[in-house]
């Protein structure tokens, strides 16, 4: 592990955070690694001080690990909150379309996508 000043860390621990927001999908640690050219056990060492950071009351986010990869997600104690600002409404299923392109799928199993254009008469493009 490398030594570093706490100035340097504060300033790796936002870019961490920066790539973690940006990526708004989980991130591999050996990516972290290759982009930030440290090794493994800082970056380990640096997750845990951020994950430390978020698990305070007042923030917002926290750091979820999974396997070998890290992701920024919102608390679930927010959760209610978060929904009435975005108004966001209960998952409505798939479309008919969709639906039309999966029966498809199922009955025919192993089918191109050229295949299920010809069979449903329109292009998926």
């Amino acid at each position: 592990m490398q030594e570093l000043s706490k100035s340097n860390k504060k300033r790796l621990k936002g870019i961490i955070e920066g790539i973690l927001f940006a990526a708004g999908e989980p991130v591999a640690l050996r990516e972290l690694e290759k982009a930030m050219e440290l090794d493994g056990n800082t970056i380990q060492a640096l997750m845990s001080e951020l994950e430390k950071d978020y698990g305070s009351v007042e923030r917002g986010l926290r750091l979820v690990q999974v396997n070998h990869t890290w992701q920024l997600s919102t608390k679930p104690e927010h959760y209610d909150f978060i929904r009435q600002v975005l108004g966001q409404q209960e998952a409505t299923g798939l479309s008919k379309a969709a639906l039309e392109t999966l029966s498809i799928i199922a009955y025919r199993q192993t089918i191109t996508r050229i295949d299920i254009d010809n069979l449903r008469g329109v292009s998926s493009n």
